[in-house]
């Protein structure tokens, strides 16, 4: 049970000790100025007591928390409960928003809890709306269910939900002929509040794994983002925002896509390559110029995916060689 004490207005929360008796009743410090007492607990619904005056309290308060059925399910990973996995329910918003300069689909509000040792979870709701329900744990790919309309006198069971490895993008930052990508800072998004950025070497490679399959949008950044801090806004007179989007996830697969400065002209290749008919797996492919018959060190490399599919780009126009 949680047992918070604020001011008449609910503005202001009080600091004050909260300790249980022999009785097995709970103490509170009264502040000196009217106050309420909110009572909640995991699937429950929130009490507010009071408003209280501090010169005539009553000795005992008493109140019945009605239960709440919550957003519940089970987590499995790899065939097993998944322990400790985060669930998290966040409301969908039809407004413009952003998180952290990155255009979301999701509001502000949220709610979390972890799953038990069987892998079960509850995430008490105690306001109706459209959530998104995500479940993440290390080493596997999050797994986001919805928009779902959900009550809180309703609650929704989701079942049994079964995380998986997800997939990747990997890829290059291109830029001109001597000059060095080190320190770019590309940046991945899907409109779910998660952006995720990475600061290249001077490679300028850049691989992002266990990733949701689907729409993907990959960018340079300007800085990386700071995991301690978040920043959010919103504007209930502008319509949604746009979700962009320029690659496409797929489960147990890599995704090649090449990103550069928006001053540096990106030329792409992609292609598939097939042997005997049948996709070509792990293919080396390489672009040369077309004059060249020999790969120098410098020389890009990529490999083609599970279905025979390669993506290679340079930041200089013109014939080339393709070498696989």
């Amino acid at each position: 049970v949680d047992l918070s004490l604020f001011d008449s207005e609910r503005d202001n929360i009080f600091r004050t000790a909260v300790t249980r008796t022999d009785e097995g009743l709970w103490r509170l410090g009264a502040p000196d100025e009217r106050f309420v007492i909110v009572a909640s607990a995991p699937g429950h619904e929130e009490v507010e007591l009071g408003p209280f005056d501090p010169e005539r309290l009553p000795e005992v308060v008493e109140c019945t928390l009605g239960t709440l059925p919550g957003v519940r399910g089970r987590v499995l990973a790899g065939g097993s409960p998944a322990v400790a996995a985060r669930v998290e329910v966040v409301e969908h918003t039809d407004e413009w928003a952003e998180q952290n300069d990155y255009p979301v689909r999701v509001g502000s509000f949220a709610r979390h809890a972890t799953s038990e040792s069987d892998g079960s979870f509850l995430v008490t709701l105690r306001r109706g709306g459209r959530y998104y329900v995500r479940v993440e744990a290390d080493g596997w790919a999050p797994l986001e269910l919805g928009p779902l309309p959900i009550e809180p006198r309703d609650g929704l069971d989701v079942g049994e939900v079964e995380l998986t490895p997800g997939g990747a993008i990997e890829g290059h930052v291109v830029v001109e002929p001597g000059a060095s990508p080190a320190g770019s800072v590309v940046g991945i998004s899907r409109g779910d509040g998660h952006a995720r950025t990475q600061r290249v070497g001077p490679d300028g490679r850049f691989r992002f794994e266990h990733l949701i399959p689907g729409p993907w949008q990959v960018e340079l950044r300007d800085q990386e983002l700071d995991p301690g801090a978040t920043s959010w806004s919103s504007d209930s007179f502008r319509p949604a925002a746009s979700i962009p989007s320029n690659c496409t996830v797929l489960e147990g697969q890599t995704t090649f896509f090449d990103v550069s400065p928006a001053d540096v002209a990106l030329c792409t290749l992609e292609g598939t390559l097939q042997v005997d008919g049948a996709p070509a797996e792990g293919w080396s492919v390489t672009l040369t110029d077309a004059a060249s018959r020999l790969i120098s060190s410098d020389e890009r490399r990529e490999e083609t995916d599970a279905e025979g599919r390669f993506r290679i780009s340079r930041s200089t126009p013109g014939p080339c060689r393709l070498l696989l």
